[in-house]
């Protein structure tokens, strides 16, 4: 029997797998769509990274403001700014615009600003997605592990 080496080549082109790779796109107030994986340490990195500049920036600015009488709605500005930077840096350019549209990141709501509100609510969906993927991850592994061992065995 002659295998045609052509055949065997398309066999293996043909063949697909599609892996799951953990990114879940997530609507925010009805009218904003991000996409990431809450389990990805990089990506939750970039999220504690920014973070602790918005912090930063904020607290900063507070000491600046009573300083600096007529100025402060143009501190506030430059605070609102650069606190859009950063959500734009970690989420991706616009999403400040899209989340937040014309208010001010810093405005508060439930006793905290927007924009800690909003990166607190990605570190809780963080911690329950990688309390779910440790979940689910053992008894897939230990099956596996079980058929193979009783494989070797027989």
């Amino acid at each position: 029997m002659v295998i045609d080496p052509g055949l065997h080549i398309m066999e293996r082109i043909m063949n697909q797998w599609n892996l799951e790779k953990g990114s879940k796109t997530y609507t925010v107030n009805g009218k904003c769509e991000l996409t990431f994986d809450p389990t990805d340490p990089d990506f939750v990195e970039t999220l504690c990274n920014g973070f602790a500049m918005m912090e930063k920036v904020c607290r900063n600015s507070a000491a600046v403001y009573h300083k600096n009488g007529q100025k402060v709605f143009d501190l506030l500005r430059e605070r609102d700014r650069k606190c859009r930077a950063i959500i734009d840096d970690v989420f991706g350019k616009g999403t400040s615009g899209r989340l937040f549209g014309p208010s001010d990141v810093c405005a508060s709501a439930d006793g905290l600003p927007l924009w800690a509100n909003f990166f607190l609510c990605i570190f809780d969906e963080v911690a329950q997605a990688s309390e779910n993927e440790q979940r689910q991850a053992f008894p897939r592994v230990l099956y596996y592990l079980e058929k193979y061992a009783k494989t070797k065995r027989q």
